[in-house]
This record gives C-alpha cells, structure tokens and sequence, in this order.
C-alpha cells in the first residue's frame, strides 16, 4: 500500500512498478509532475483534486512502454497540464480536454482511440502525436498550423 501522508511532494514516478491501482491518490494534491509508466494500470479516476499537476505520463513513446489504460477521468480539472502523454495504452475514448487551455503536448499515439478529438480550446498546443489510433476527426479550428506538427 501506498502511504498518502507526504503532503508537499511534488514529483512522484514509479516506473516498472507492476503496480495496478492508484488508489486515494487524489489526496497528493501537491504533485506537480506523475509519472507511471510502464505498470498495469485500467483505469484512472481520481485526478479530480491534483489540480497543481504540469505533467502527467502514463506512457513513453520512445522505449514503447505504457500501461493498460482503457478509461481516464478527472482531466477536466487539470487546468495548468502542460503535457499529457499516453502512449502505449488501450484507450478507446478520450474526452474533456476543453479545460485544459495550457497544454503544450498531448501525446496519444498507440491506443485504440475511436472518436473525434475535440481540440479547439487548446490553445497552447505545440505537439500533438495520434499515430496508430483510429480517430475519425480531429477539430482545432484556433491552431491550424498544429496540423504541420501532428506525429
């Protein structure tokens, strides 16, 4: 079990960890950068109060490694991510991005994504990476340019 009693940590990784739950991790509202790439992790629906998160990774493109996402919940309230990368997972749906105005990089490449990516409200988007998805339509009508970055 994990001990939630840290209440200033701000960085927190664990990689090759087999883990498949994060449970109660909402309560490390401090964390500004999580990393867990690279265990077995389904599901995600706790970030609700993780508001100071700037960087969430739960895959790394370049070594292949993810987890088993399926569903991820609670994005809407990460306001100040910056980057979100998810490679290397089985997620089929993902939505609620509007809120998340000041994200530079999204990385979503390798899941099993279906619907369209509504990315209009992303403002701030630099990278976006979407290889070997399944995504019908990706609307950005405010970062056209985006298009001549897109992985």
């Amino acid at each position: 079990a994990v001990n939630y009693r840290v209440t200033s940590l701000k960085i927190w990784g664990l990689k090759i960890s087999k883990i498949s739950d994060i449970p109660e991790i909402e309560k490390l509202t401090t964390l500004k950068h999580l990393s867990l790439v690279n265990n077995q992790i389904e599901k995600i629906d706790s970030l609700d109060n993780m508001r100071e998160l700037t960087s969430l990774h739960f895959g790394d493109y370049w070594e292949r490694l993810g987890n088993n996402l399926i569903k991820i919940e609670g994005l809407d309230t990460l306001e100040n991510l910056e980057y979100l990368m998810f490679w290397h997972n089985k997620i089929k749906k993902i939505e609620n991005l509007e809120n998340l105005t000041n994200l530079k990089v999204l990385g979503l490449g390798f899941n099993q994504i279906v619907n369209t990516l509504e990315l209009d409200d992303l403002t701030n988007l630099e990278e976006l990476n979407l290889e070997y998805n399944m995504i019908t339509e990706v609307k950005n009508r405010n970062n056209e340019d985006i298009y001549e970055r897109v992985f």
